[in-house]
């Protein structure tokens, strides 16, 4: 598993709270690159879904029952 750089921490970090467009806004940065740095996040973690990787950023365990059946 790579590290993942400062950029990517800081994303992940705010995707606790906040959306793509709100994260674009918040670092003055395209929502796209936004995406682009969410997608490089879950290769670098194993994640293969959206759920799973805000999961991770609030600290929820993956396999979950709330996860299998899609509630998060």
């Amino acid at each position: 598993m790579d590290a993942l750089t400062r950029r990517e921490r800081e994303i992940l970090h705010l995707l606790r709270h906040q959306g793509c467009r709100q994260i674009a806004t918040t670092l003055a940065i395209s929502e796209l690159t936004v995406r682009k740095h969410r997608a490089n996040i879950c290769s670098k973690l194993g994640l293969n879904s959206t759920t799973a990787l805000i999961a991770h950023a609030i600290g929820l365990q993956p396999n979950t029952p709330a996860m299998e059946a899609g509630c998060l």
